[in-house]
């Protein structure tokens, strides 16, 4: 039996809020998995987020299907999704930590596909929208497609990870993972996702990345070429650090993107 802790970053939210409450509120233990605690990270939103998230907690403590805990973390300035999850992830204590996004556009029901690698010990897993067998419920804009595409091809030329996307709002970290990989993240807006995986990487975590079901919700305009050479901007400044030895980490003794594997489920002929 794998435990797990579940954070949910969120910034000014007020409006979406009641999708997490919702999905929550249905998240039963899958076999194999007990889910300890539910830590939603509040990354200093301006709206009601945090009155809503105080009041859900003192509604819904210790009633909650999967009997897991509630948390809150909170402080007053906006830092950005990568420092939210930093501090969440500090907060892990379970056997793995999973991180997903507030609007739910990735559901809990991809755990079931998941708990198989927790169990056999992976170190990252990684949902990933753009595998052959992933299913999206709703199609989206092609802007955002040729961004995706874009910024995947950036991160696996400049820094070496195979993955066909990086930025899916579904991973799982092992517990040792969260707590060495996490306190070495410096980027703590738009490119932490890739900073992650990069340094987990080059540690030497098993990774491996799963299709999932997800469905987009849209809450931000995408600029292709504005989006894409920002991306650029903040993986080479990851690359740079690493040169740097910013990240403290030890010399590989093997090519670390051959540890990454993908899973391709119920494959599309």
């Amino acid at each position: 039996m794998k435990t797990l802790t579940v954070v949910i970053p969120v910034y000014n939210e007020e409006k979406r809020i009641q999708l997490s409450f919702n999905a929550v509120n249905k998240l039963k233990n899958p076999r194999g998995v007990r889910v300890e605690k539910i830590v939603f990270v509040n990354d200093g939103s301006r709206d009601n987020t945090l009155a809503m998230l105080n009041k859900y907690k003192q509604k819904k403590q210790g009633k909650l299907p999967s009997r897991a805990k509630i948390e809150i973390v909170s402080y007053a300035k906006n830092r950005g999704k990568g420092y939210a999850l930093k501090q969440g992830m500090r907060r892990v204590e379970s056997d793995y930590g999973l991180i997903i996004d507030a609007d739910m556009s990735i559901p809990f029901a991809n755990l079931k596909t998941f708990v198989p690698y927790m169990v056999n010990n992976y170190d990252v897993l990684v949902g990933s929208k753009r595998l052959a067998s992933s299913v999206s419920l709703v199609k989206r804009s092609l802007p955002r497609k040729v961004f995706g595409w874009g910024y995947s091809f950036l991160v696996r030329r400049v820094l070496g990870l195979p993955l066909a996307d990086v930025t899916g709002g579904f991973k799982i970290y092992s517990r040792r993972a969260c707590k060495t990989v996490y306190p070495r993240i410096t980027q703590e807006r738009w490119s932490f996702d890739p900073e992650v995986l990069y340094i987990a990487n080059k540690l030497g975590y098993s990774i491996i990345e799963l299709p999932i079901v997800w469905k987009h919700v849209d809450s931000s305009k995408v600029g292709v070429l504005r989006d894409v050479a920002r991306g650029l901007y903040e993986i080479l400044i990851i690359k740079i650090n690493d040169l740097k030895g910013i990240y403290c980490l030890p010399k590989p003794r093997f090519s670390p993107s051959l540890l990454i594997e993908k899973v391709y489920l119920y494959t599309k002929s």
